[in-house]
């Protein structure tokens, strides 16, 4: 089949790739003039790992070199004071694929890497999507077009693709501010990383193989407050509010270079009724954009890249193999979103009363933990 695959991404390379193992033709069309990824990093976890495996082993094997050691995971206080302890789980004995902390860029080229030469078109914005008699066509900013039998929308959380399948979505933004980074720390007293919870403020780092820490600030403000800034003023911000923090928290936000600083707005998503029409199907961010709190936007784009794989060589036809694949995703993905949206808001809380039974929650329910809490979450079959 011709299948056309709309944004260079994670999500999208990890869809053609999948399909292109599949033997399917693939053409992948990128709005930026070079097929690249910015800085800060991401966590992969049991689910996203084992869906990278299903789409392409030896993209899964170099995945799994880069794999975390074990090591208990403290939740803090700003002051350093230790909430709870995750506890110290060999994951790939347990869900059958460990924990990564890898650097998006590294995972971007990993995935670009492996995909067979000729395939990518950088530099073409997609503007319409039209569907006829068994075909569909894009149209680009440049007046081109491409055709196929089957697109897939994977062009990010303000998806083109999206407006066609469904033009009633409509982002909300969360009243977060996520300003992350990798910076070059040394001698972490936290080597499986940390997440400290203040009012109105949480920083989560982990540790990335070959040296240097990733770490994510999201902070309570205005739309658009943080994002309007440059860096200096982001930084001098940022390390005010951070400034009194436990080490290496100040640390991180002086010695983060410029050029590894990321700042977006956090928005999601009320789940859409469709992610497909007979032709036209989204992917990751484009069909379930989430909040960060999880730690699950990579991992479910290749939860979806391998479940439309199946899904296709399962089903006779294109419209049925859609059918099939939002069915089996849109619940899982929903679910995805609405924890991350609750986790954020006890995280992103403000009042001295509300952050004190947080914590206090937090600490019993880590004491008590059934030791299948997250069988949910990293349990994956496409």
């Amino acid at each position: 089949m011709e299948i056309l695959v709309i944004g260079g991404g994670i999500g999208g390379l990890a869809a053609a790739l999948g399909l292109v193992r599949a033997g399917h033709g693939i053409e992948l069309f990128e709005r930026q003039p070079e097929l690249a990824e910015a800085g800060s990093g991401l966590v992969l976890s049991p689910n996203g790992v084992r869906a990278l495996d299903l789409l392409d082993v030896e993209a899964g094997r170099r995945i799994r070199e880069r794999a975390a050691d074990p090591a208990p995971f403290p939740y803090l206080t700003p002051s350093g004071r230790v909430k709870a302890y995750g506890p110290a789980l060999d994951l790939e004995e347990r869900w059958g694929a460990p924990l990564v902390a890898i650097r998006r860029r590294e995972l971007h080229a990993i995935l670009r890497d492996a995909l067979p030469a000729g395939l990518v078109r950088a530099g073409r914005r997609l503007t319409q999507v039209a569907e006829a008699d068994g075909t569909v066509t894009a149209r680009f900013s440049d007046g081109s077009l491409a055709r196929g039998e089957l697109l897939i929308g994977a062009d990010g959380v303000r998806s083109t693709v999206r407006q066609h399948v469904a033009p009633e979505a409509r982002l909300t933004y969360r009243g977060v501010t996520s300003v992350r980074g990798v910076a070059p720390v040394p001698g972490s007293p936290y080597p499986a990383g940390f997440l400290s919870q203040g009012r109105g403020l949480q920083v989560f780092a982990t540790g990335l193989r070959g040296g240097g820490l990733y770490w994510a600030a999201t902070v309570n403000a205005p739309e658009g407050a943080w994002p309007s800034l440059d860096l200096v003023e982001i930084r001098r911000r940022l390390g005010e509010r951070l400034r009194s923090w436990h080490a290496p928290v100040p640390q991180l936000i002086r010695d983060t270079p410029d050029q590894e600083l990321v700042v977006t707005d956090v928005h999601d998503m009320e789940p859409l009724r469709h992610w497909a029409t007979k032709r036209v199907v989204l992917l990751g961010d484009a069909a379930h954009p989430m909040t960060p709190y999880l730690g699950q936007g990579a991992n479910a784009a290749f939860e979806d890249a391998a479940s439309l794989r199946r899904h296709l060589s399962e089903h006779p036809d294109v419209p049925s193999a859609l059918a099939a694949y939002e069915a089996a995703r849109r619940g899982r993905a929903g679910k995805l979103a609405r924890v991350s949206r609750r986790l954020g808001s006890l995280g992103q809380l403000e009042n001295p009363l509300g952050v004190a039974l947080r914590d206090t929650g937090m600490r019993l329910f880590m004491r008590h933990m059934p030791g299948d809490a997250n069988a949910w979450l990293y349990r994956f079959e496409p």
